[in-house]
């Protein structure tokens, strides 16, 4: 017997006026019985992209299409778990389902927008600059990206559940909450920074048992409310997963010292935000996040923040569903077409500069088709060299911006950017070189400058940290991070 969708059922409105014979069904009792065998995981209730409202009552196509979609992104050559969200609708193949398997194309439709739909509710994926993105299919990094955690651990959790899928679905909604800043992501580990206002992170640890570690990082330089707040969402998060956390007190200071659990709380109970790291030749002082109870003992206020995240979490889930069945709607130009890239470079921008504005006048360039090129779509953006003019944060922010627009108004991806810096966009005020009234032994040469008397000697641990701003733009665009080694940065991107 051939498998068929035959399941499939359009559900329509019953009388749209007053007159004629009187509905065949009770819509009520229809919806109810939709919400429990939703909850029990029976059945699927989407939208499709036409606007008509379907069930799938054979879930076992949807777990095939939904693996082979996760199968297809964890494959990436880039790196990236991740697939484009236009070609999800389109792809040639499905890995490990076989042709012959293949529902109709008309009823695969249905069912992958219900399967994005549903990686998006459940928040598995994250709508990021065009792709759908796995934040738990990361794969391990390069060694730098391992030791490269500077931020104090101050709260971890252990628990218990469906470790994965809590741990993305938490990623996600702190993505989409935008309070933290943009999001980005390694195996096991997510940062949200915003400029000026200091990181905010988890990492993953799993272990034996179907138990999972899940740590708090704060940089010193993060607010104790954005701190607060960030707690408060894990912890609730957490708990509406239905998972038995345990809420443990630990901090670690940058040179590695560990403080006592003991010791943190005496500091907690006596309202003391900071600690001082006792080393010697450390004598760091590191900032203390409290637990949530603790949280909103001393700020009341931040449970009515917290409710208002959650309302935006909502309503950013679904208008990113929304958008993206619109984009799955619209057909990808064919493979017949000449391949458009914009090139562009020297964009200098600055931390007052208006994306918006500067964006008019290329936008109408590309598109006008009376004066301009008439370009809708293009497949590839290349920028190359000075994005910014001083390599700020702030500017990066902007620059940001200017690009998220170009792939949002010309349909393209962050997988489909070639990004590359330029002598401004690495800070020329990072400590790069230190003092010396002569050459060190085995010094190679490039590698130091001579002013007058006195040398500056290349500082081979601060000299690749000029491109730290850069390489965080970088990462939260494409979410692989530009490396900071120099034999590193010769990247290779296929297309």
């Amino acid at each position: 017997m051939k498998r068929s969708l035959r399941s499939v059922i359009q559900v329509l409105p019953g009388r749209n006026d007053d007159h004629g014979p009187p509905d065949e069904y009770d819509p009520a009792a229809v919806e109810t019985v939709v919400s429990q065998l939703q909850q029990q995981g029976v059945l699927v209730d989407a939208r499709l992209t036409s606007g008509e409202r379907t069930l799938i009552l054979q879930i076992g196509y949807v777990e095939i299409y939904a693996g082979s979609l996760i199968l297809t992104a964890r494959n990436n050559p880039r790196s990236v778990p991740a697939l484009e969200i236009t070609d999800a609708i389109s792809l040639k193949s499905f890995p490990g389902i076989k042709d012959a398997e293949r529902l109709p194309v008309f009823q695969e439709h249905i069912v992958l927008e219900c399967v994005i739909q549903l990686l998006l509710e459940h928040g598995i994926g994250l709508k990021h600059e065009g792709l759908l993105i796995f934040p738990a299919l990361f794969p391990a990094t390069a060694a730098e990206d391992k030791t490269d955690i500077k931020h104090t651990v101050s709260l971890y959790y252990d628990f218990t559940g469906a470790i994965d899928n809590i741990y993305s679905s938490l990623v996600v909604r702190l993505a989409l909450s935008e309070s933290f800043g943009r999001v980005r992501l390694w195996k096991d580990r997510a940062e949200y920074e915003q400029p000026g206002q200091g990181v905010c992170g988890l990492r993953k640890v799993d272990r034996r048992s179907g138990l999972a570690h899940l740590d708090l990082l704060f940089g010193n330089q993060t607010p104790p409310d954005k701190r607060g707040l960030f707690t408060l969402f894990v912890e609730e998060h957490l708990r509406k997963e239905g998972v038995t956390i345990n809420e443990v007190l630990e901090m670690e200071c940058k040179c590695g010292y560990r403080f006592d659990q003991s010791l943190v709380l005496e500091y907690i109970a006596e309202n003391c935000s900071e600690i001082v790291c006792p080393r010697p030749k450390c004598q760091t002082l590191n900032r203390i996040s409290m637990g949530a109870r603790k949280t909103l003992t001393n700020n009341p206020t931040l449970k009515t923040e917290l409710l208002a995240l959650k309302t935006v979490v909502e309503w950013k889930t679904k208008a990113d569903i929304s958008e993206v069945k619109r984009e799955m709607a619209e057909q990808k130009p064919s493979q017949e077409n000449p391949i458009r890239i914009l090139h562009l470079s020297d964009l200098h921008i600055t931390a007052d500069c208006d994306p918006a504005t500067l964006l008019q006048p290329l936008i109408a360039d590309l598109k006008d088709k009376a004066e301009g090129l008439g370009f809708e779509e293009l497949d590839y953006l290349v920028v190359s060299g000075d994005l910014t003019n001083f390599a700020q944060a702030e500017e990066f922010e902007k620059a940001y911006q200017f690009i998220s627009r170009l792939i949002k108004d010309f349909r393209l991806s962050a997988q489909r950017c070639v990004i590359v810096p330029g002598n401004h966009d690495l800070s020329w005020k990072a400590k790069a070189y230190d003092l010396a009234y002569d050459i060190p032994k085995g010094q190679k040469d490039g590698s130091y400058l001579q002013k007058d008397d006195i040398y500056l000697v290349r500082n081979e641990n601060e000299y690749p940290k000029r491109f730290e701003n850069f390489s965080k733009f970088y990462h939260e665009l494409l979410q692989q991070k530009y490396p900071l080694k120099i034999e590193s940065q010769c990247l290779v991107f296929p297309f």
